[in-house]
C-alpha cells in the first residue's frame, strides 16, 4: 500500500506539471505571433528606409561624409548581447552567449578593446557567475513576458545612448549579438554590425534606370540623410529585439511542448505501473483467501460466499431462473421485479437456457429451487397416474 501511495502522488504531481506546461505552451504561442506581426511590420519599414538611405547617397553624388559612417581609432566596440529574463526556453540563452564569448576571442586576440554590455537577466546572471562583469546592463527594455511587448520608444531611448557615444567618439562601433528568427523551426544565434552604418545601396530599381529621374530636396540630401539615418539605426535595433523576443517565445514553445510530451510519457507509465501493482495486490489478497478454505474443500463454496457477501453488501441477491427459450430483455425486467417483490430486495437475475424444460421456469434462491416448468408438472402428473394404474391393477 505505501508504494501505491508513493506512485499514485508522483502521478498527481506529474499532471499538475502536464496542466502549466500545456498552458504556457498556448501563452508562449499568443506572444510569438503577436511579436511575429511586428516583427514583419519592422522588417517591411527597415527596407523602405534603407532603399531610401541608398537612393539619397546616390543622388548626392558622393558629398555625404556623415559621422555615422565613420568609426573612432582606438576605442571599445560595444557589444550588445540581447538574452532571456525567463528560462524554460530550450538553448536560447546558451546559443547566444556561446557566440559573444566567441567573438570577445577574437577581438582580444585582435587588440580591440571590448565594452560588454547585456539585456536580460539571464545574461546578467550567467556572466557576472562566470566572473565577467558587465559594463551596462539594460532594464528599461521589458522583455514579451506578463503581457508585455517590445515597444519602439524604449528600444529607440537605447539606440539614441549609443548613437550619441559613437557620434561623441567614446564608442568605435556597436555590434547585437542575439537569436535570428529563420522558421518556427530553425532559429540560430547572429551578430549584427549596427554602427559604423554600412550595406545601404542604392535600390535596384534606381540603379537599372538608364537616366534616374533627378527630384528637388528640400533641404539639401545632407539633411535630410540626418534624420534618416537616426531612424536607420534605430529601426536596426528593434528588428535585433523583436527577432530575439520571436525567437525566444518559438523555442518557448518547443521546449514546453516537449515537457508536456514527456510528462504524458510518465502518466502512461505511472498508470500502468499503478494498475499492475493494483492488480498484483487484489491477486494475492484473492489468493490468500482461496489457500485459507483449500484444505477443506469448498473452494465453490468460498467464491459463492464472497459473492453472496458481496451482492448482501449492495443489497443485492442473486437468482438463477434457467427457462426452455432465451428470454427477451421485457421478460428479463418482469421476471426480476416478480421476484424483487417477493424477496423484498434487489435481484441480481442470472438466466440459463434449458430446452428441456419444454416451457415455464426454474428459480433458484440460494439453496432453495422452486419449479414451474412445464417439463417438471408433466412428469407429476406421469406420476401420479402411474400410481393410480398401479392400484387398481391391485384391485
Amino acid at each position: 500500500m505505501a508504494r501505491l501511495g508513493k506512485i499514485q502522488s508522483r502521478l498527481d504531481a506529474v499532471q499538475s506539471i502536464r496542466t502549466v506546461t500545456a498552458m504556457m505552451e498556448k501563452v508562449a504561442a499568443a506572444r510569438f505571433w503577436r511579436s511575429r506581426q511586428r516583427a514583419e511590420a519592422a522588417s517591411d519599414f527597415a527596407d523602405r528606409i534603407a532603399a531610401l538611405v541608398g537612393d539619397l547617397i546616390r543622388r548626392s553624388r558622393g558629398r555625404v561624409r556623415h559621422p555615422l559612417f565613420r568609426a573612432a581609432p582606438g576605442r571599445p566596440l560595444v557589444l550588445l548581447v540581447l538574452t532571456s529574463d525567463r528560462g524554460l526556453c530550450g538553448s536560447f540563452n546558451s546559443v547566444v552567449v556561446e557566440q559573444v564569448m566567441e567573438r570577445m576571442g577574437e577581438l582580444v586576440r585582435g587588440g580591440r578593446q571590448v565594452s560588454l554590455r547585456v539585456a536580460g537577466r539571464r545574461g546578467t546572471r550567467y556572466f557576472r557567475h562566470g566572473g565577467l562583469m558587465p559594463d551596462r546592463v539594460y532594464d528599461s527594455v521589458p522583455t514579451p513576458r506578463a503581457g508585455h511587448v517590445i515597444e519602439f520608444e524604449h528600444v529607440a531611448e537605447l539606440a539614441d545612448e549609443l548613437i550619441d557615444e559613437f557620434l561623441r567618439e567614446m564608442i568605435s562601433g556597436v555590434e547585437i549579438s542575439y537569436v535570428q528568427f529563420v522558421s518556427s523551426a530553425r532559429q540560430r544565434a547572429a551578430l549584427a554590425k549596427v554602427l559604423p552604418l554600412t550595406g545601404f545601396d542604392a535600390p535596384p530599381e534606381a540603379a537599372s534606370l538608364a537616366e534616374p529621374v533627378e527630384y528637388a530636396l528640400l533641404p539639401a540630401p545632407e539633411d535630410v540623410l540626418e534624420e534618416v539615418l537616426l531612424r536607420a539605426v534605430r529601426m536596426r535595433v528593434y528588428q535585433c529585439f523583436v527577432e530575439s523576443a520571436i525567437s525566444e517565445q518559438a523555442m518557448r514553445m518547443a521546449a514546453v511542448r516537449a515537457a508536456t510530451e514527456n510528462a504524458d510519457k510518465m502518466i502512461r507509465d505511472l498508470t500502468r505501473s499503478y494498475n499492475r501493482m493494483r492488480q498484483a495486490q487484489i491477486t494475492t489478497e484473492l489468493a490468500e483467501i482461496v489457500a485459507g478454505f483449500r484444505g477443506r474443500g469448498a473452494r465453490r463454496e468460498v467464491v459463492s460466499q464472497l459473492r453472496e457477501e458481496i451482492n448482501a453488501g449492495q443489497g443485492r441477491r442473486e437468482v438463477t431462473v434457467v427457462s426452455a427459450v432465451e428470454l427477451t430483455p421485457a421478460q428479463r425486467r418482469a421476471v426480476a421485479d416478480a421476484l424483487g417483490e417477493t424477496f423484498h430486495t434487489k435481484t441480481l437475475l442470472r438466466t440459463r437456457v434449458d430446452p428441456a424444460l419444454i416451457g415455464g421456469l426454474v428459480v433458484q434462491v440460494g439453496d432453495d429451487v422452486y419449479d414451474v416448468s412445464v417439463a417438471s408438472h408433466l412428469e407429476r402428473m406421469h406420476g401420479r397416474l402411474v400410481g393410480e394404474d398401479g392400484r387398481e391393477a391391485e384391485n
